[in-house]
């Protein structure tokens, strides 16, 4: 019979723009460049939070609360990881969720271009919501 390696026990704990760029450099893109980030963290719009496994951080994202209708929602607004022992998703997630939760929210958005992503997400509960279509004029 396999073993399998215990769980390891993550934490999410907000953080300084500092500690999470280096991450989230990997997922800035034209449309929402790493500059952009670190004003919208400045002024208030995000909040950084890092993940972290004890041996320190391997993760960060960004989470906005917007007001919808139906209540508060939590978007996450950019995500990256470089842990060695590969996708954090499935562990991740759930730890955002209980933060949503614990300021308010109702429910939990991201956009993603990774189909993978998605698949994984729907694993866990979550349901597509929404397609975004662009053309760059310029």
């Amino acid at each position: 019979m396999a073993s399998r390696a215990a769980p390891v026990e993550l934490h999410i704990k907000a953080a300084p723009w500092a500690v999470a760029a280096p991450f989230l450099v990997a997922v800035a893109d034209p449309d929402y460049t790493l500059e952009e980030m670190g004003r919208d963290m400045v002024a208030g719009a995000v909040a950084a939070y890092t993940v972290d496994d004890g041996a320190g951080p391997v993760a960060a994202f960004l989470l906005r609360v917007e007001s919808l209708p139906s209540g508060e929602e939590a978007v996450i607004v950019a995500a990256a990881s470089r842990a060695p022992r590969g996708d954090l998703t499935r562990h991740v997630l759930p730890g955002i969720e209980a933060l949503a939760r614990a300021v308010g929210c109702r429910s939990v958005r991201f956009h993603t271009g990774r189909p993978g992503l998605g698949r994984k997400a729907e694993s866990i509960g979550y349901r597509l919501a929404e397609t975004v279509y662009r053309k760059d004029l310029f």
